[in-house]
């Protein structure tokens, strides 16, 4: 678990990366380091003992693109969601 500080490859979109990291890892949570709810469901897998990827979007200077980019996908702009890799 922990927090992607860099920012997206120049050759790579949001949306690239979002995909890829959840191609990669099985479980992935984009969270944010203030919200109580991203933090409960970090709570819940390492309680779980299930190893998670976890992206704090907001230590990251791309947060506004990837939060845009998660909206797009998931049609929700709040964080914490849910996606499957579909590849």
């Amino acid at each position: 678990m922990g927090a992607t500080l860099s920012n997206i490859g120049r050759s790579e979109t949001p949306e690239k990366f979002i995909r890829r990291t959840i191609s990669e890892h099985c479980v992935v949570v984009f969270a944010k380091t203030h919200c109580p709810y991203s933090q409960m469901a970090k709570d819940i897998f390492a309680m779980l003992q299930v190893p998670i990827k976890a992206i704090d979007i907001d230590l990251r200077s791309d947060a506004d693109m990837l939060q845009d980019t998660l909206k797009h996908m998931t049609k929700a702009r709040t964080v914490r969601r849910y996606l499957q890799d579909t590849t």
